[in-house]
């Protein structure tokens, strides 16, 4: 779909047929700074198409010219192409849209069918990746970005295993690598849940790694009443929990 496209039309492909719209993402992988210690990631996402348009008024006549990155990313992110539109580095509302329909964009069409294929081809019951918004990227915002996976599968119908390893999600900067294996045991009306993890110190820090275990009862009075308790221990925190739910 076109959208403030008076003059404008496709020159190829021809009408009714698709074309490809390609993300390459170059990393450039950079020695960081002595006192920073580790490596820097320079992400820069490139939307490219062999998608020609013929439009009228562009220079002298009739100009035909390949489709702009704004242009495609309209196309990703809102579904039509908008011409004559500022929606990269446009700011404000516009920017923050653009921005935000990137992330889902990019977060349906490519980590969700790598989860989907990864996940075929490993036979697992579970593969997710987490990443944080791109439009950090964008934004150079490079030191808060952070990926995880987290793979996991059932090893008997009342036995579920998972293992996790990445950086997203460690919830602070001074670590850099994080693990964590967990296992949930459901056993009727009694759930059990174990969680041992262990973050390892970024490049650079004198942070020793830190290890926590995790402990989780649940168990059911019946369809209305339920208890539930928890510690966590680590070197940094310990923590107590109960709880009570009553459902009706």
């Amino acid at each position: 779909m076109l959208s403030g496209s008076q003059g404008v039309r496709f020159v190829s492909p021809a009408e009714g047929q698709t074309f490809t719209v390609d993300l390459a993402i170059n990393s450039p992988v950079e020695q960081a700074p002595p006192e920073e210690g580790g490596f820097r990631f320079d992400v820069r996402p490139i939307l490219t198409s062999e998608a020609l348009v013929e439009v009228e008024g562009e220079g002298v006549g009739t100009g035909v010219r390949a489709l702009t990155e704004a242009e495609l990313l309209s196309l990703i992110t809102l579904g039509r192409v908008e011409f004559g539109s500022d929606l990269i580095g446009a700011g404000g509302l516009g920017g923050a849209v653009a921005q935000g329909a990137l992330d889902t964009a990019v977060d349906l069409l490519i980590v969700g069918e790598l989860q989907n294929a990864l996940r075929e081809a490993l036979g697992l019951d579970v593969v997710e990746i987490r990443t944080s918004a791109l439009s950090s990227l964008l934004e150079g915002d490079t030191d808060q970005f952070g990926v995880s996976v987290r793979l996991g599968g059932y090893l008997n119908p009342e036995l579920f295993a998972s293992y996790r390893i990445g950086t997203a999600g460690a919830g602070d900067t001074a670590f850099g690598l994080s693990n964590e294996v967990a296992l949930s045991y459901a056993l009727g009306p009694l759930d059990l849940d174990i969680m041992g993890r262990i973050d390892f110190p970024a490049a650079g820090t004198l942070a020793s790694p830190r290890p926590e275990l995790g402990l989780g009862l649940r168990y059911d009075f019946g369809r209305t009443l339920g208890i539930d308790a928890g510690v966590t221990l680590s070197t940094q925190r310990s923590v107590v929990s109960f709880g009570v739910a009553l459902r009706w």
